[in-house]
């Protein structure tokens, strides 16, 4: 049986733009994360560091953090209209996902 993969855009796709999934991760952690996420944001935006080393920082100063702590963040994040039906129908048609 063939594997059934699908790939999502998540910002501006699954959730609402302007809903960065990094900037919610930082939550709950130091205004000094906070600030770091931002730098380092706006560094990538303006093309001053490279995706992997964006990601590299970022995930660096997520370090200590636990993943059912991520988890509960990012399940409180609002969905785009019609998000749950789409997954939903995904499951039905034996795509796995990770909400699987």
């Amino acid at each position: 049986m063939p594997i059934k993969f699908v790939v999502f855009d998540v910002e501006g796709v699954l959730i609402p733009k302007r809903r960065f999934l990094l900037f919610e991760a930082s939550k709950g952690h130091s205004i000094t994360s906070f600030v770091i996420f931002a730098i380092v944001g706006v560094l990538y935006s303006i093309g001053a560091l490279s995706l992997e080393r964006s990601l590299r920082i970022l995930f660096r100063s997520l370090k200590g953090k636990e993943v059912g702590e991520l988890a509960a963040e990012f399940k409180r994040l609002p969905l785009m209209p019609g998000s749950e039906e789409l997954f939903g129908e995904l499951k039905t048609l034996g795509y796995k996902t990770a909400a699987n």
